[in-house]
């Protein structure tokens, strides 16, 4: 990873903006392997309201 990139909240970004899309589309589940070694990752996708299902795996639901 390059850190002149690192927090500068551009995997948040991308997330929020994931999500937005899925809403445009109808969705209303999304789900995310996250392995369980990154800790960054995981936090950023939290962070925008993803849930933990099961040992790497989360779920935002938009209702």
């Amino acid at each position: 990873m390059c850190k002149e990139y690192q927090n500068q909240h551009i995997g948040r970004r991308c997330g929020e903006d994931m999500l937005k899309l899925a809403k445009e589309k109808g969705m209303d589940t999304v789900k995310a392997n996250i392995y369980s070694f990154n800790e960054h990752s995981r936090r950023m996708f939290e962070a925008v309201g993803f849930k933990k299902i099961d040992e790497e795996w989360y779920e935002y639901q938009s209702r």
